[in-house]
């Protein structure tokens, strides 16, 4: 009974020998898997990370040149506009000249006496004129300019000028078109002097003399405006001023006169007033040939 008791007692020792000994063979196997694990996970994991950062679309400031990381956040602030959205940002900001100081451009560059006028504008540009005369319109009472002497292109955007057309000899056709003018308003004098002979031809009577006379101041009217208009167009807005202030003074005394000539009784009244209108009319034609043209 003794020796069957220790021969189980030494059987049962090799059991656990063995099994200590598959336990440690398992333990060492772990062992080394972690430890090859921990070195395999060091040397690669830096790779990995930042392959798998990059295709996040995260890329580390470290991993990237620093003059790579500038270049990078230049290209995401260049924002390139359609052409049409950069023309009009562009207009923007661009300030526009007022049409006073395109005015004051013109005529420092023009240096010339007369009247500087913006006659018209788009979006680029001003058209501006240069006229020798200027007179209002008798019904709209607004300015008028005629004989022009030079014609400016002005950016809107720089002041600078862009085309300019001048006539230079305007002043010397002026001169020579008022002379034309001076003879010929003359001539037209004596020739209606001479024609309203043959209104008073076949008037033989007192109401015949009368409507005679009144068609001769209608002719001599008709002249006088022609001159009166002729004129406006060729002096400056404050001597038509001038001219209109006097021409009014002038009409309410010729009618005073007309009316004191021919307040008496009897149909030689009419005579009277028809012959001091058209002697006064008369003297206003002279008087302006002589003083405006």
């Amino acid at each position: 009974m003794l020796f069957l008791r220790q021969k189980e007692n030494k059987a049962g020792v090799i059991f656990m020998k063995r099994n200590i000994i598959i336990l440690c063979c398992v333990l060492l196997v772990l062992s080394g898997a972690i430890i090859f694990g921990y070195f395999v996970g060091k040397i690669h994991s830096p790779n990995v990370t930042t392959s798998t950062e990059k295709f996040s679309g995260k890329i580390k400031k470290k991993d990237i040149p620093e003059e790579q990381i500038n270049t990078i956040a230049e290209n995401q602030e260049q924002v390139v506009l359609p052409e049409e959205e950069q023309n009009l940002q562009n207009n923007q900001q661009k300030t526009v000249i007022s049409r006073g100081d395109a005015k004051q451009i013109v005529s420092s560059d023009y240096q010339s006496d007369g009247h500087i006028v913006v006659m018209s504008e788009d979006d680029n540009s001003y058209t501006i004129g240069c006229f020798w005369e200027m007179y209002f319109d008798e019904e709209t009472g607004e300015p008028r300019f005629n004989m022009q002497a030079a014609e400016y292109v002005i950016d809107k955007y720089n002041g600078k000028i862009l085309s300019v057309k001048k006539q230079e000899n305007n002043t010397t056709n002026t001169t020579e078109q008022q002379k034309d003018m001076y003879f010929d308003y003359y001539q037209r004098y004596q020739e209606i002097e001479s024609n309203v002979e043959y209104l008073y031809d076949n008037a033989y009577s007192t109401a015949d003399l009368v409507e005679a006379g009144e068609n001769e101041l209608n002719e001599w009217d008709n002249l006088l405006n022609e001159v009166y208009n002729y004129i406006k167009q060729t002096i400056s807005s404050k001597e038509f001023e001038k001219l209109r202030e006097s021409e009014r003074n002038w009409i309410n005394e010729r009618d005073k006169n007309a009316e004191e000539a021919a307040n008496f009784d009897g149909s030689a009244a009419a005579l009277e007033y028809n012959g001091s209108m058209i002697s006064q009319t008369k003297e206003r034609i002279i008087w302006l040939i002589e003083n405006y043209i």
